[in-house]
């Protein structure tokens, strides 16, 4: 559940249907003219239901009024709020609005039938509906507003239409039950904490159309163990996929910049992928130019990094934690940190960089071991079992002895020498590492 406040969503802020209905409300219903069991309003050929007084169960909401020129076009705010009794509803195509909480709190609501006309749910509209199990959202569908399906602990899939363009603040949060939420390519932004606390999502695609992932997006997900980023995203924000206990995999492509952590409401947020205990393996892409505060903290997992040369600010804490990272393999220059960005890893810690990069140091680094390798090199570390050194940069028709070592001091020749005939090549040759080993590769030019 949330405990933010209100800093990053205001509940009933934001979407509004985009014609003015004047409104008398008394106590907090909105009043007008009855048909049956229903209260509305009208502005011109418009028609907004709002408030409905009868026993509940399966309700049918009309598509016009007799009398009345017009249609039924909006659900108005609060119009079902609380109706406990509420078990299904079927909504005409005429409508065309959800407003703000217009179902919130229907505790026994179990089926709702949107019309293909919807294009609009509103802030909180289905808040709280714990025993609603499904639902469809039609493909005219624009606008998800900020919590709008939250705390729905009975919802166990939805679809989220290519034409909205945000899905809104915590618009998901807390649905503990959904295992499948299918994001369909045309979406450009998950709102902050939309997915929050979904506890029985496994799998989650961000189509490449995403290019920003919400603070907290996907936080707490305890049950994901497998996430697909898609290469048009390009800022992942903090607190994302923190506390993802199962995630065990995740490539970062390299349309992202930023591993951002920022401030929404108090303060600064948890790093992208903090308390990630499962996770042990990370790709960075070669886009990102800053892994920020505490992107990794107490992924407790990771034994190994590598840090492409496109990165050049590494935050404060960013793998602090992680005890059982062992090695952090950078590609490029020395990154500026404010401090500490391996506090607290295992105790045979150690930085490599190339031997060619600026700004790095030895033996040490910001007070953590470092020492140069030199390019091409590749690392095998436990787990791997055997491993075929491949190489880039390789010039070709030159001749080259692979050299290997367990410790990047002491180097041995293994294998012939032989000739490169590609920029990129791997050494025929397999190798073993057993009993926690780490080996080191490289290939040093021959006559």
């Amino acid at each position: 559940m949330n405990t933010r406040g209100s800093g990053p969503r205001n509940m009933l802020t934001g979407m509004s249907c985009l014609w003015l209905i004047s409104l008398i409300c008394l106590s907090g219903r909105c009043i007008g003219q009855t048909y049956g069991d229903f209260s509305y309003l009208v502005s011109g050929t418009n028609i907004t239901i709002t408030a409905y007084t009868g026993p509940g169960g399966a309700v049918t909401i009309p598509a016009s009024i007799p009398g009345v020129n017009g249609t039924v076009t909006s659900i108005g705010q609060d119009a079902f709020n609380g109706c406990s009794n509420l078990t299904d509803v079927t909504l005409p195509s005429s409508v065309t609005c959800i407003e703000e909480a217009a179902f919130a709190l229907c505790a026994n609501l179990t089926s709702v039938t949107i019309g293909n006309g919807v294009t609009a749910i509103g802030d909180a509209a289905f808040l709280t509906c714990r025993n609603l199990t499904s639902m469809t959202l039609p493909s005219g569908v624009t606008n998800i507003g900020a919590q709008a399906f939250s705390f729905c602990s009975g919802l166990t899939s939805v679809t989220i239409p290519g034409g909205v363009a945000s899905v809104g603040n915590g618009a998901f949060e807390d649905c503990s039950s959904l295992t499948n939420a299918a994001i369909s390519s045309g979406v450009t932004s998950i709102g902050n904490e939309a997915f929050e606390g979904c506890s029985g999502l496994t799998n989650v695609t961000i189509p490449s159309s995403v290019t920003n992932i919400g603070f907290w997006a996907f936080s707490s997900c305890s049950g994901l163990t497998n996430v697909t980023i898609g290469n048009g995203v390009t800022t992942i924000n903090g607190g994302a996929f923190s506390g993802c206990a199962n995630l065990t995999s995740v490539t970062i492509p390299s349309s992202v910049t930023s591993l951002s952590t920022g401030a929404v409401g108090r303060g600064i947020v948890p790093g992208a992928f903090a308390a990630c205990s499962g996770l042990t393996n990370v790709t960075v892409g070669n886009g990102v130019t800053a892994i920020g505060d505490g992107a990794f903290y107490e992924c407790i997992g990771l034994t190994s990094v590598t840090i492409p040369s496109s990165v050049t600010n590494l935050g404060f804490w960013a793998f602090s934690g992680c005890s059982g990272l062992t090695s952090a393999y950078f590609q490029g220059d020395a990154p500026s940190t404010p401090g500490s960005p391996f506090y607290n890893t295992a105790s045979q810690f150690s930085i490599y960089y190339p031997s060619t990069a600026s700004g790095w140091s030895t033996p040490t680094w910001n007070g953590y071991p470092a020492q140069p390798y030199y390019q091409p090199v590749l690392s095998a570390v436990q787990g791997l079992g055997t491993v075929t050194p491949s190489f880039k940069g390789l010039l070709v028709g030159t001749n080259y002895q692979l050299q290997v070592s367990t410790d990047l001091s002491t180097w041995s020749n293994k294998g012939p020498m032989f000739t490169a005939t590609a920029a990129s090549e791997a050494y025929p040759q397999r190798f073993s590492v057993t009993n926690g080993n780490r080996l080191f590769f490289r290939l040093r030019s021959a006559p």
